[in-house]
């Protein structure tokens, strides 16, 4: 499972970037994703950084 998650959010915002909102929903997602992540996990879940 640990080599899943830094693909899980990219999967989350690249489906919220296909609602027709593009690079900036991308973008929002991304954020909200770093925010919202225990700090202890988002060099797993974000491997090049937020």
């Amino acid at each position: 499972m640990f080599d899943h998650a830094p693909h899980a959010a990219t999967y989350a915002a690249r489906a919220v970037g296909l609602n027709g909102d593009g690079k900036a929903a991308l973008e929002t997602e991304r954020a909200w994703q770093w925010e919202n992540l225990a700090p202890e996990l988002r060099s797993i879940c974000f491997p090049k950084g937020r």
